[in-house]
């Protein structure tokens, strides 16, 4: 194991001794709230290690996989390294074409989706404990999908304009914005599990006369009003991103508001910017 690797699990295990030290102080019914299940939007640019650290966090999680790659990065980190005893979590894979398509005929990942998600909550129903998260991983990928899924006035005539008979985006986008919404509370509240989203990262946009901030940069989706609704939902949205240094990079997270990122959390006493894992993280909030 290098140098850098040691120090990792050397400060991993002073971070689990303190929150382990931590929880015998707090008050029981406080710890309790705080251990309750919660939604997260998390973000940022490709190859962050985003779902590699999602999938540590929540070994029992189920993820919506838009691609069977997705977690190729994690798998390949299991194998190299079986003495952590951590495993590849379930996953279901929702592409966009099916299998030995000739002409690319679509799957509708809308109702996929809604599928997978009905039967997850079904199994949370009958057997609890079964899962501690539903990940869809990547969410900006599905999102992208579901307009192009609803646009289809064949399958979604309700999606058209009472007035022109013709397709009202605004009406897809509010659908898909209600559906987020529903998954950041409502599949939390009704599963008793927790909900992430993993997302693409768009920057922040500029007037190219002035300079003025003109939009907020954040997860990436298909409407400005839907990623501000979804971080606003979240109880955390958390920005993952790369910083240089001198024998590399390092990971970090964001975790507070920022002037031209969407981000923050409903917690206190973390740093706006943390070099930790997302584990970690968790257990410096007490999140559990």
């Amino acid at each position: 194991m290098s140098e850098t690797a040691d120090k990792d699990v050397e400060r991993g295990e002073k971070m689990a001794a303190a929150a382990a030290e931590a929880v015998n102080t707090v008050d029981p019914q406080l710890l309790a709230m705080l251990r309750q299940p919660k939604s997260y939007c998390i973000y940022g640019q490709a190859k962050t290690r985003k779902s590699g650290q999602i999938a540590q966090a929540f070994q029992k999680g189920l993820f919506l996989l838009s691609s069977p790659n997705v977690l190729l990065g994690f798998a390949s980190w299991v194998v190299k390294n079986p003495a952590s005893g951590l495993r590849l979590p379930k996953n279901v894979v929702i592409n966009e074409f099916k299998k030995g398509s000739a002409d690319q005929e679509r799957i509708n990942n809308w109702d996929s989706v809604h599928t997978a998600v009905r039967a997850y909550m079904t199994r949370c129903d009958r057997e609890p404990g079964t899962y501690d998260a539903l990940i869809i991983d990547e969410m900006s990928t599905f999102a992208k999908r579901w307009v192009s899924d609803l646009s289809n006035l064949d399958l979604y005539p309700e999606m058209a304009s009472a007035k022109t008979g013709k397709l009202d985006i605004f009406r897809v986008y509010q659908v898909i914005n209600d559906y987020v919404r529903y998954l950041c509370q409502g599949v939390v509240q009704a599963s008793q599990t927790n909900v992430v989203m993993v997302c693409h990262e768009v920057g922040p946009k500029y007037d190219a006369d002035t300079g003025a901030l003109k939009g907020m940069g954040g997860p990436d989706f298909p409407t400005g009003n839907a990623q501000k609704d979804a971080t606003h939902d979240a109880d955390a949205t958390l920005r993952f991103f790369l910083k240089e240094a001198l024998d590399g990079v390092e990971y970090w997270i964001r975790t507070a508001p920022h002037p031209e990122w969407r981000g923050g959390g409903r917690f206190s006493g973390v740093d706006p910017e943390v070099k930790q894992t997302f584990t970690e993280l968790l257990q410096t909030v007490q999140f559990g």
